[in-house]
């Protein structure tokens, strides 16, 4: 029986993303001819290097051609799908689509590139955020994007073999306006034979993820501060806004309890933040995609035998209050979640963290990618 040929495509880098990264290392333990792309040289064998505008964006356009600026404007009310995913497109010419039993895709835009270039139904795509409300907080995404985002999906789906997504919620939601099963699917890390740390007398705080303007990291600041000495906040984000971070730095240099961390590798996160006591998550509720939000660091942080503390963010709640693994607060002001924290013992925060204990056992790739054979067994 011949190998099936796979290709894998990331828009931007495949080490780095977790869910992108932890795909590409269960594919490769497969009995399969597995090809790459993205837009960096990260693999040497069988990996194309995709010539992606990396750095485009609609400001910048803006600020460098008003004609070009204007007709994309034009293009993109119009509904011109090729356009709008500028710069993906073009990029994908110098691959053979046609050659590959199947393709894994991460992206919007790569998704219509792939499909607006195949005949058969052979594209598995991991629809990471509910795309049409990917910045549905913002009033002019909203309006330029909100429409032709939907139109694009409809049109890529006939193309989709397997879709699968991070939450319940955007599953339903999927499934609700696309008429489609999206199955869901969580990014979880190794099982990692660690110990739930007995709390300190100053309890000691984690969030990890990246540094952006998108994920308000302010409010981690501003909770430091509400939480006082007792308690320490510490952030171990990749920077991909320097100018947002030196931000951060400036205006909250008073704020002695909050500190930046140097993120590692994502292999090693649990390890390194199993000596912390809480593993935090502040979602913005005016994001859909927060609401209903499943996140990577949930699951590390579950490894890491952390209490997972949490605004009252939907999917994520329901997980905590199930588990017993931590605790949310009731609304979303971080004076609320100020207050609760403050009100728990060590022994509370100790209780939480051997319940994470517990779900390490469960939440961990070896338990969870066996269910993910059983879907794929068709192609492997």
């Amino acid at each position: 029986m011949n190998k099936k040929k796979i290709l894998l495509i990331a828009y931007s880098n495949i080490f780095g993303d977790p869910r992108i990264e932890r795909m590409y290392k269960y594919l490769l333990k497969k009995n399969i001819i597995l090809h790459t792309a993205s837009s960096s040289p990260e693999i040497k064998k069988n990996h194309t290097v995709l010539n992606f505008e990396r750095d485009f964006s609609i400001k910048r356009m803006l600020k460098k051609n008003l004609f070009k600026f204007s007709l994309y404007i034009i293009k993109i009310l119009i509904g011109d799908l090729k356009s709008f995913c500028y710069p993906c497109y073009n990029s994908l010419d110098k691959l053979n689509l046609k050659k590959y039993d199947y393709i894994f895709i991460f992206d919007l835009k790569i998704l219509y590139s792939v499909a607006n270039r195949i005949n058969k139904k052979k594209i598995i795509w991991d629809a990471r955020e509910y795309y049409p409300e990917q910045f549905n907080q913002k009033l002019f995404w909203y309006t330029l994007f909100h429409k032709i985002t939907i139109k694009l999906i409809k049109k890529s789906l006939k193309k989709v073999f397997v879709a699968f997504t991070v939450s319940n919620n955007i599953s339903k939601k999927y499934q609700s306006v696309f008429k489609k099963k999206f199955l869901v699917f969580y990014s979880v890390p190794d099982y990692n034979n660690l110990k739930p740390k007995i709390p300190k007398n100053t309890i000691s705080i984690i969030h990890h993820g990246i540094c952006s303007k998108t994920r308000e990291i302010e409010n981690y600041f501003e909770l430091g501060k509400l939480l006082g000495k007792n308690y320490q906040v510490f952030l171990m984000l990749k920077i991909i806004d320097k100018k947002y971070f030196e931000k951060l730095n400036k205006i909250y240099s008073n704020v002695k309890n909050v500190k930046f961390l140097k993120p590692v590798k994502l292999k090693d996160i649990p390890k390194r933040i199993n000596k912390f006591d809480i593993g935090i998550l502040i979602g913005l509720k005016n994001s859909l995609n927060h609401m209903y939000a499943m996140p990577n660091k949930l699951f590390e942080s579950i490894q890491a035998r952390l209490c997972i503390i949490s605004n009252p963010l939907i999917d994520m709640s329901n997980f905590i209050k199930k588990n017993n693994c931590g605790y949310f607060s009731k609304d979303f002001k971080i004076e609320t979640l100020s207050r609760l924290i403050i009100s728990l013992s060590k022994e509370d925060i100790f209780k939480a963290k051997k319940k994470s204990n517990i779900l390490a056992s469960k939440y961990n790739k070896k338990k969870l990618y066996q269910n993910f054979d059983k879907i794929f067994l068709k192609i492997f």
